[in-house]
C-alpha cells in the first residue's frame, strides 16, 4: 500500500505484485469493505482499525502488516500471507482463512484487553506455526486445521 499526501489529503493506492493499481481511496479513514483485492501487495502496511467487511484478499500479501483492531467480518483471506502480522483485537467473525499463512502472527488481546474474535472462521489448512493466541475467541462453527486443539493454546470457547 502506498500512502500519498496531496494538499493535506490522504490518498491510498493498493497495488498488486506487478505494480498495477487495484484500488485508490481519498479519505482520512480507510474502508475497504466489499472490495476485491485479490493478489494485492500490502506487505508491511500500517492499517490499524481499518474496516474491510466482506472484502476479498485471496492470495494477497499482508506479511508483517499492522492490522491491529481491524474489522474484517466475513472477508476472504484464502491463501493470503499474514505471516508476522499484528491482528490483536481484530474482529474476524466468519472470515475465510483457508490455506492462509499466519506463521508468527499475533492474534492476542489488544491494549484494552479485547480478544480476537474467530467465531465462525474457517482456518482449514492454515499455517498456524508460532501464532500468539492470547485468549482468542472461537465457537462451534470455527474450523481449525486437522489436529489443532484450541484448548491447548488457551483459546476461549464462546457459545453462540
Amino acid at each position: 500500500m502506498q500512502i500519498i499526501t496531496q494538499n493535506n489529503q490522504v490518498i491510498y493506492e493498493i497495488k498488486d505484485t506487478y505494480g498495477n493499481v487495484l484500488f485508490s481511496y481519498e479519505n482520512e479513514f480507510l474502508d475497504l469493505s466489499d472490495l476485491d483485492l485479490t493478489g494485492a501487495n500490502l506487505s508491511g502496511v500500517v492499517a490499524e482499525g481499518f474496516i474491510c467487511m466482506d472484502a476479498k484478499f485471496v492470495n494477497a500479501n499482508l506479511e508483517k502488516a499492522d492490522l491491529y483492531m481491524m474489522m474484517a467480518c466475513y472477508s476472504d483471506f484464502t491463501n493470503a500471507n499474514l505471516a508476522s502480522s499484528d491482528l490483536r483485537g481484530a474482529n474476524c467473525k466468519g472470515v475465510i482463512l483457508q490455506g492462509t499463512h499466519l506463521r508468527n502472527a499475533n492474534l492476542g488481546k489488544d491494549n484494552m484487553g479485547g480478544a480476537v474474535r474467530l467465531q465462525g472462521a474457517n482456518l482449514a489448512n492454515a499455517n498456524l506455526d508460532g501464532v500468539i493466541w492470547q485468549e482468542t475467541e472461537y465457537d462451534d462453527n470455527t474450523i481449525f486445521p486437522n489436529g489443532f486443539n484450541p484448548k491447548a493454546y488457551d483459546m476461549i470457547f464462546v457459545r453462540t
